[in-house]
């Protein structure tokens, strides 16, 4: 889990407590227009960062096989 789900796990929280809490337009509206928008630029990086640590395994993966190669040569 990164830090980014970490981030989405706990607004999603946060926003299930405001939602039990404040049950009126005011609360929904706060939790459409700060919590939602939050929570999926959350998810949205919490992605990113998935991408991004498959892609740094794999390059990873490809220089070690690349350094695997030179070792053969010499």
């Amino acid at each position: 889990m990164n830090d980014f789900q970490d981030i989405a796990a706990f607004l999603t929280s946060a926003r299930d407590r405001m939602g039990e809490i404040v049950r009126d337009r005011f609360g929904d509206s706060f939790i459409a227009d700060v919590f939602d928008p939050m929570l999926s630029e959350a998810n949205g990086l919490a992605s990113l960062a998935e991408e991004v640590e498959s892609a740094m395994n794999a390059t990873d993966r490809v220089i070690a096989e690349a350094r695997s190669f030179g070792k053969l040569e010499s």
